[in-house]
């Protein structure tokens, strides 16, 4: 059981439930045209990961955001994101010692490909 107290328990049952809720509400954005607003979903969804500590969830939901900047045309933007997942996983260990010179935001949206929760 959760020894958290009832309100940040509650507030924490909300933040998951947003997360596992996101993925429809941010593909209806995409499908309406709306690829601003589905960035802030997921940007608020990349907040509660964080909030919640799943560390575990990060280099995806960094992975989304490079996509859904890359559709939005802001690839400065996308870059970033992508920079921060490679950056998170470099430091996991996952990319070997080395990965700065051998790694990018296309090759790693290549390796994940349509891996992650609002690809399209």
């Amino acid at each position: 059981m959760c020894s958290l107290p009832l309100k940040e328990k509650a507030l924490s049952d909300s933040r998951r439930t947003s997360i596992a809720e996101a993925e429809p509400k941010i593909q209806a954005l995409l499908k309406e045209g709306k690829p601003n607003g589905a960035i802030r979903a997921a940007e608020e969804v990349l907040q509660h990961m964080k909030d919640e500590d799943l560390t575990s969830m990060l280099t995806d939901q960094y992975a989304n955001l490079a996509r859904l900047n890359l559709h939005a045309q802001d690839k400065e933007k996308a870059e970033e994101y992508a920079n921060l997942a490679l950056d998170l996983l470099g430091n996991l260990g996952f990319l070997g010692t080395d990965y700065e010179d051998q790694w990018d935001m296309e090759k790693l949206l290549a390796v994940l490909g349509e891996r992650g929760i609002y690809a399209h």
